[in-house]
């Protein structure tokens, strides 16, 4: 199989090193990064992008990196089979991400993909695109990535599920945490940034938009039609925190950032007060959890999400399920 990495930060270089720690037989033909890529054409090209995957060093360091140089060049003279994806998301105009799973499918390369913002915009619209030319795209990773829920979505679609609850984003519980502990919202958030678990810019974790894009996708499955991010109210966590976290403690409660879908009612992310019985209020760290409601019983599935080695993990394993004829529209 003949690979292509779009995005060479933490998730497209361990993609690369856990390749070969699987021994999943992928050979990398070309990198792509915002300011160029890379074409492997000698053997000391494919040496140089492993050392550098390795070293956590950018693609920029590469002998024979290439500025400016744009993906449908990077395919057609890279000739990959498959593409994978960890480029940082574009929820409000899509762009460029949907260009690109666009400009893929119609230069015939399938995709593996951490990255949500094509299927959370628009899921089925997504995925048909690729079914229509006979490729295929591997979606576990943007969802919970080490938690196969997607694959659980799949079994209960037809299980008349009414409801589900979810916690899925470390960054909003390692700063609930560190409030618990007795920071402020604003040193718990510079702290977060500061330890990895959060961007410079974290709002894409508290403002909501990391756990909507997520139970968008998980809500298309179930309904079998799209359900767009932008549907998702959203509650960011901001000042007041502090607040919010003392009092549930009085309760003999917790504090998580909670999204909830109701079948007909949409979706809502809030900071939500939980019982400390709650099975979402025992999820801390990297750990998510999804808690599906049916058939008047529930479906719960909890575990560890991240790091990023764990995400390339679920990446080469769905692309070695395409490899392999395994239907990802019907696992």
């Amino acid at each position: 199989m003949r690979a292509a990495i779009i995005g060479f930060g933490n998730v497209g270089r361990e993609v690369i090193k856990q390749a070969k720690k699987m021994g999943a037989g992928i050979e990398f033909v070309a990198a792509l990064s915002s300011r160029g890529g890379v074409i492997v054409r000698r053997p000391r090209d494919a040496a140089a992008l492993e050392r550098l995957a390795e070293e956590g060093r950018g693609l920029g360091n590469h002998p024979s990196f290439t500025p400016g140089l744009g993906l449908r060049e990077l395919v057609e003279e890279a000739g990959p089979d498959i593409a994978f994806i960890a480029i940082p998301p574009s929820y409000g105009t899509g762009e460029p991400n949907t260009r690109m799973y666009s400009e893929l499918a119609t230069m015939g390369v399938s995709v593996v993909t951490a990255d949500k913002t094509a299927l959370a915009l628009d899921f089925w619209g997504t995925l048909n695109e690729f079914a229509r030319r006979g490729l295929r795209i591997g979606y576990r990773a943007t969802v919970a990535a080490g938690v196969p829920v997607t694959d659980v979505a799949w079994a209960l679609r037809w299980r008349g599920v009414e409801s589900f609850e979810a916690i899925l984003n470390a960054t909003t519980n390692y700063i609930i945490s560190l409030v618990a502990q007795g920071l402020s919202f604003g040193e718990a958030v510079e702290r977060a940034i500061r330890d990895g678990y959060a961007e410079p810019d974290p709002t894409v974790d508290t403002h909501g938009w990391d756990p909507a894009a997520k139970v968008a996708i998980i809500a298309s499955i179930l309904e079998g039609r799209s359900v767009s991010v932008k549907d998702v109210v959203r509650e960011p966590l901001r000042e007041g925190l502090e607040e919010m976290v003392r009092k549930a403690a009085g309760e003999g409660k917790v504090i998580r950032y909670v999204a909830t879908y109701t079948r007909g009612e949409g979706i809502l992310v809030r900071p939500a007060s939980l019982p400390r019985d709650n099975v979402l209020a025992a999820v801390k760290g990297t750990e998510n959890a999804v808690v599906f409601r049916l058939e008047g019983g529930e479906v719960a599935i909890t575990g560890p999400a991240g790091p990023a080695w764990r995400t390339a993990r679920v990446m080469v394993g769905d692309a070695l399920d395409i490899a392999g004829g395994f239907d990802e529209r019907k696992p």
